[in-house]
Parts: structure tokens; sequence; C-alpha cells
């Protein structure tokens, strides 16, 4: 019975399984990933999406990911300090900053800040001091998996090495950070084909 259901859903097509799902505001990177695994750096793309607009004029790629990121139980994330909201290797998903320092300034005196001092004083210390302790664990569990095949396993090993020694750095060194709301969404996706994650 079970195996019909799964047969059946596998015979939805995808942009009916993601109707009405639409990208949160925030940065939304994609970096491409070579057949051995290795995540190519120059190839790091960002888009903007706002209130008012979205830089991705075709976002279906994004949300596909975004909803397979999620599918996670909240009570029992992969990410043991709820830092890291993403149920797969190839996606990380997290906030800018933590709601202790949203919690310190208002949206209106976060719009009079200047992007450096944004970057600076409130997005770059929770990046570097708390996400970015958090990415080994968060692959760790992955390369844990007794489930988790070797060819797979060799192509997680390079995501986790690039995203604890490149990945923090290349996003601060990103403009539009600066441009992110208050409290915003980042999601970085390491895009290795979207048919091999398993749904």
């Amino acid at each position: 019975m079970i195996k019909e259901i799964e047969k059946f859903i596998d015979t939805i097509p995808p942009d009916y399984q993601l109707e009405g799902l639409t990208l949160p505001e925030g940065l939304h990177i994609l970096i491409e990933v070579e057949e051995d695994g290795n995540p190519l750096e120059e190839s790091y793309k960002s888009f903007l999406v706002t209130k008012k607009e979205s830089q991705i004029s075709d976002n279906f790629n994004f949300a596909l990911y975004k909803r397979t990121a999620e599918l996670v139980d909240i009570q029992k994330p992969i990410d043991a300090k709820k830092k890291i909201h993403s149920a797969v290797p190839y996606v990380l998903t997290f906030k800018n900053m933590s709601t202790e320092t949203k919690n310190k300034i208002t949206a209106a005196g976060w719009a009079k800040l200047d992007g450096e001092r944004r970057i600076v004083q409130f997005i770059k210390p929770y990046l570097e001091n708390e996400i970015k302790d958090r990415l080994a664990p968060f692959y760790d569990h992955f390369l844990d998996n007794a489930a988790t095949d070797n060819s797979e396993r060799k192509i997680i090993e390079k995501i986790k090495r690039f995203a604890v020694n490149k990945m923090i750095q290349k996003l601060l060194s990103d403009n539009k950070l600066a441009e992110t709301g208050r409290d915003a969404f980042i999601g970085i996706y390491f895009n290795f084909g979207i048919e091999k994650i398993d749904f």
C-alpha cells in the first residue's frame, strides 16, 4: 500500500507539488557542484528577495530546494542548536542574526543603518561565531548516517569542507547581504541536481 502511494506521488508533476510555494524574503545563493562533488566557488550567484521584488526570474528550482530543506520535524532538528534549518546536506538555511540581536534594534533603526554597520555590528558576529560553529556538526550528521552510500559520502565531505572553510567569508563579501532585512532568511543551495534529492 505504501509503495503504491509513493508511486502515485512520483507521478504528480513537481509544479503541482510546489503550487503556492514562494521563497521567503532574504538572500538566496546558488553554488554549482561538479560531478565529483567539488563546489565551484566562482559559480557563486546571489539573488535578493524583498517584499517589493525578487531578483530571481524563475525560482522553481530554488523553491524545490527550499521545500526539500524543510522536510524535517522542528522538534527533532538535525542541528541540535536549531541555528541551521535544513534536512538535506545540499541546502543550508539560516537567519542573518539571532533573535536576541534582532530584538535589540527596531525595524526603523535597522533602516537607518548603513550597510557596513549592519554587517559589522549585527550580521558578521552571528555568522562567524554561531553559524560557522554549527556547520561541521550539521554535515557530520550526514556523514555518520550509515544509510549514506560511499559516493554520496565523498560529495558531502567536499561540500562540508567548502562550507566550513570558505562559505561564511564568501557570504560576508557579498554586497547584497547588507540589503537584507532585519532577521532575514539566508538560503545556500549547492546545485548537485535536484533529482538526486529523495523526497
